[in-house]
């Protein structure tokens, strides 16, 4: 591709945006004012067309040095923004590590806590609703299922010459219609081969 097809192509994509941008019709009517104006006032005309001329390069050096100015600080503040961005992250993600820890410790203590107290309620609970021991006696006894305690007697009251000691006192009747007391005696030696008496 040779330099004259390389600016012929640049020119006609220029003139497609020019055309884009302002039609055909209205830039010939911008010429045909243009024109009257340089054949009603030629001496004006030419000194705006030579001020044109010579403060085009001024002009475009300024906007050249604008858009520099801009793309250079636009940079600098992207740059400058990414640095300390990168840094603060650097700070924010070790600090978010710490809390995410705290938050967990507080967490887990707290429902430890809720547990712990749940089970404590519970507990408190079931021993107020426990029906209450009865004083020592046959209520206890009947509760529990347990035998009466054995209390020891004097071997002089107990009717067998040898020293027994009464263990239960139950009311039976006999055929006659006579109540007699049965009574369960225990020998005093736990090694005894001597069974129990009744009487």
């Amino acid at each position: 591709m040779s330099l004259l097809t390389a600016a012929t192509s640049l020119v006609n994509f220029g003139q497609r945006q020019l055309d884009r941008l302002v039609p055909p019709e209205s830039r010939q009517k911008v010429y045909a004012r243009v024109q009257d104006f340089a054949a009603e006032r030629p001496l004006l005309f030419s000194f705006i067309v030579v001020q044109a001329v010579v403060s085009v390069m001024p002009v475009f050096l300024f906007l050249s040095f604008l858009c520099f100015l801009i793309f250079l600080a636009a940079t600098a503040a992207l740059l400058f923004s990414v640095f300390w961005t990168m840094i603060a992250i650097f700070i924010l993600v070790p600090a978010l590590g710490i809390t995410t820890s705290i938050g967990l410790f507080l967490w887990s203590m707290g429902l430890a806590a809720f547990f712990t107290a749940r089970t404590g309620f519970t507990g408190l609970r079931r021993i107020a609703a426990a029906p209450e021991p009865q004083k020592r006696g046959r209520d206890l006894d009947e509760v529990d299922g347990a035998s009466p305690p054995v209390e020891p007697t004097d071997s002089s009251s107990s009717s067998f010459p040898l020293s027994w000691t009464n263990v239960d006192g139950q009311d039976i009747k006999q055929e006659n219609g006579a109540e007699n007391k049965q009574t369960v005696l225990a020998h005093p030696d736990a090694g005894s081969d001597l069974d129990a008496l009744e009487t």
